[in-house]
Order: structure tokens, then C-alpha cells, then sequence
């Protein structure tokens, strides 16, 4: 049986999810399709480099020419989970995102205008409910900041105890300031790990992807039962606030606010050594 790549062979096509390109080949001697395939996958590279970067073999096919004999084999190459812009050990690359999520506001940052004579002062608690005279809050949208890390490792750099690593820091926040391979410094409780997933390649070497999310530390001035008082809130903590009642006038019952709580609801955990 013979392999030879057709002169028609290879036209690049590039796009947003990298460089894609065919081979054709003509086959001689397979006795049948499965032969034609199994000569492709023993007669072909399982990557090839267009433009710098390394891209995998993903698919193979074979028509019949009009010879018994003869085949057409196409081999198909494009960027996967497992190939690379780079190939070197300790190389990285980063991506980020900023969307926005939504979030339950209970308190506005400001009262615009006040319609109703005798309206009570209410302090900006939104959606009150009738019956419990709480708020209820309303729906709005804050930014949320994300990035990942993805790095190229060799296969005796990486194994069952940093893996059992990544297990034990996924779900947490650091315990101290934590700097991420671009340079970015972010404050103890900032960065949220959300975990890692990994690939070893057919050389052995591993592609890991670090993923993290990002809440920096946000303060606001609240009227706290009639003092204004500023609050900071560290990160991935959680405030707490805590309503009381008040009967400005008859039949007008009012929530308070009598106080906020900062609590911590992630584990923290120390995150250095963790990326390569």
C-alpha cells in the first residue's frame, strides 16, 4: 500500500476558533474502507503547525476513486482542548471576562423623588412587604469580573499531589494577597478559586486551566437607626443586614435599619504555589 498527499492538498481556512485545515491524500492498495482509514492514521502526523500554531488531527474519511484500488483520504486538523499556542513547558496564556450578574438590592443609594402627602421616610428600603413591613428588595446587576490561566506543564511537574492541591483550594478564598501571573495583586478574600481542569497530551505534557473570580472590597454609608455609619465589605463576604420596625405615625409601621453584619461564607485558604 502507498500514501501520497495530492497536490490540491491543505487550503487554510482561519477563524475566531484558530486555523482549520484538510489534507488529501491518494491511497493505493487498501482493500476496503477501513484499511484506507487505518493506512491514514498510521501515515499521517497527529499535529501540524499553520501560522505558528500547533493544531491536531480530528477526523479522517476515505471516498473510492473509480480504480479498485485507489482511494481518496481527506485528514482533517483543528484546535482542540489539546493543542496548544505553545508547546513549551511553563508557557501561559490568560483570559478574562467581564459580564455582569444580578444581585437583590435591599437598600437604594439614593431616594430620587417622594410623591404622597405625609409619605413616610423610609430610607430607601425597596419593595416593603405589607405584612412584614420588610424589605423585600429589587432586582439589579453588578459587575462580575472573572479570569483564567491556562498553563503547559511537563508530566513530572504535575501528578496526583497537585491535583489533590487543586481539590483542596477549589470553593475557597485567599487567606492572603494573592498575585496572579500577569502581576495582578488581589486583597485577602478577593479571589474566588472555582476550580481547574486539565489534559495530557499525546507527549505527555499537561494543559491545565486555573480559573478564578474576582470581588473587590466595596464600601457604602448606610443609615444605621439614625447614624450614619460607613461599611465596608471584605470581598467574597456577605452583609448582613438586620431590620427593625418603627410607627412614625399612626398606622404607619417603617423598617430600620438597626444594624449590618459582615460575615465570611467562604473558607479561605492560602493560594500561593498554587498556579505554575
Amino acid at each position: 500500500m502507498a500514501l501520497e498527499e495530492m497536490y490540491n492538498s491543505g487550503p487554510v481556512l482561519s477563524g475566531t476558533s484558530g486555523a482549520t485545515v484538510t489534507l488529501i491524500y491518494l491511497i493505493t492498495g487498501a482493500t476496503d474502507y477501513d484499511d484506507a482509514v487505518s493506512q491514514l492514521k498510521s501515515g499521517t502526523s497527529t499535529t501540524v503547525t499553520v501560522d505558528g500554531e500547533v493544531i491536531s488531527r480530528q477526523d479522517f474519511r476515505a471516498d473510492p476513486l473509480e480504480c479498485n484500488d485507489l482511494w481518496r483520504g481527506f485528514v482533517e486538523y483543528s484546535r482542540d482542548s489539546t493543542s496548544s499556542r505553545s508547546t513549551n513547558d511553563g508557557d501561559y496564556y490568560t483570559n478574562f471576562s467581564v459580564t455582569t450578574r444580578q444581585s437583590n438590592m435591599l437598600v437604594s443609594y439614593a431616594t430620587t423623588a417622594t410623591y404622597g402627602a405625609g409619605a413616610p421616610n423610609i430610607g430607601g428600603k425597596l419593595n416593603i412587604d405589607p405584612w412584614t413591613s420588610f424589605p423585600r428588595g429589587a432586582p439589579t446587576l453588578f459587575s462580575d469580573y472573572q479570569f483564567s490561566e491556562t498553563h503547559y506543564v511537563s508530566n513530572s511537574s504535575f501528578g496526583s499531589a497537585e491535583m489533590d492541591e487543586i481539590n483542596s483550594h477549589a470553593g475557597k478564598v485567599n487567606s492572603v494577597a494573592f498575585t496572579n501571573n500577569e502581576g495582578q495583586t488581589f486583597p485577602i478574600r478577593n479571589a474566588l478559586f472555582l476550580g481547574a481542569e486539565g489534559t495530557r497530551r499525546e507527549s505527555g505534557q499537561w494543559e491545565v486551566t486555573y480559573r478564578f473570580a474576582i470581588r473587590p472590597n466595596k464600601s457604602r454609608t448606610f443609615d444605621i437607626d439614625g447614624v450614619s455609619t460607613a461599611v465596608t465589605v471584605i470581598g467574597w463576604d456577605y452583609a448582613n443586614p438586620f431590620f427593625g420596625r418603627k410607627e412614625p405615625k399612626s398606622n404607619q409601621i417603617v423598617p430600620v435599619l438597626t444594624a449590618v453584619y459582615t460575615e465570611q461564607i467562604f473558607e479561605s485558604i492560602d493560594f500561593t504555589g498554587l498556579l505554575p
